[in-house]
């Protein structure tokens, strides 16, 4: 009867409940690991945005490509109102461009206007580099004792050290813009001179103006430049500039301070003063 009571069960049923102590702690042990593997398996549900499209927040630093076309497509007019509406709302983004798009004022290079110093590559003349490499020469012929020059006075420009100016500005040579604090002798290349028409009968032999236009309005166009040449220095249009300098814009050319004045034409100048005020003391003199 016994045997027949045991067979009578089914697995399941023998096994429902432990016999011992040790297997009670098993069975715990085991439904643990099962709860951690489910722990470490379940990710944080992703963050609903406007639209309807869920994104991972590791990537909040990315654009949509909705928006990088939508700012591509803007005209100039309409992204500068956007740009400045953010500005004037939202502080962090007003300090985010400020120092981005201006510096400082003693970070600017400086120009030298109508001074032999931005010529250093002009036409005909010597490189820099060659200069360097001459004093480098002497100095390995006869050292000398290495003294620490004076700091440099930046010379004054139109805004003052402490002041901000903007980083990217138009050349008003070449027409190109340019970062003011990052500005080369020899990044600007352009001719001081004119564009007149070159008299050159092979090339402007088959040139009918009433059919290929008139010669004074193709001079900018790039077809046409092996017709044209510059005055200050007789090169055609199409080959390199004259003038290697660098960027000139009003923001980086040096301001000459007025120059002070004679002091003989003070001293008239206050007798005069003097004589209008006391006429009758000149009576007497």
């Amino acid at each position: 009867m016994a045997s027949e009571f045991f067979e009578s069960q089914s697995p399941h049923e023998s096994n429902q409940y432990p016999q011992t102590s040790e297997d009670a702690n098993l069975g715990l042990k085991a439904t643990a690991i099962e709860d951690n593997e489910t722990r470490s398996t379940r990710r944080d549900p992703l963050t609903t945005i406007q639209n309807g499209v869920r994104r991972n927040e590791n990537n909040a630093g990315a654009i949509s490509p909705a928006v990088y076309q939508a700012i591509n497509t803007l005209n100039i007019e309409r992204l500068r109102e956007e740009m400045v509406l953010l500005a004037k709302t939202d502080p962090a983004v007003h300090q985010r461009l400020a120092s981005r798009l201006t510096v400082p004022g003693k970070d600017v290079i400086r120009y030298h206007e109508d001074t032999e110093s931005e010529d250093g590559y002009e036409l005909g003349g010597e490189s820099d580099d060659n200069d360097e490499e001459e004093d480098q020469e002497e100095g390995d012929q006869q050292p000398k004792k290495q003294q620490c020059p004076p700091p440099k006075q930046d010379k004054p420009i139109a805004v003052g050290n402490d002041e901000t100016t903007p980083r990217y500005v138009q050349c008003e040579n070449c027409d190109a813009y340019f970062d003011v604090t990052q500005n080369k002798t020899g990044d600007c290349r352009w001719h001081p001179g004119h564009k007149n028409v070159y008299d050159d009968e092979d090339f402007w032999a088959d040139h009918d103006e009433q059919i290929h236009g008139y010669l004074d309005d193709l001079k900018d166009d790039s077809e046409y430049a092996e017709g044209y040449i510059y005055d200050c220095c007789n090169k055609r249009s199409d080959l390199s500039p004259c003038k290697y300098t660098r960027h000139k814009a009003a923001s980086n050319v040096i301001v000459q301070a007025p120059p002070m004045p004679n002091s003989s034409h003070l001293s008239r100048k206050r007798k005069a003063e003097d004589e209008l005020r006391h006429p009758i003391r000149k009576l007497w003199e």
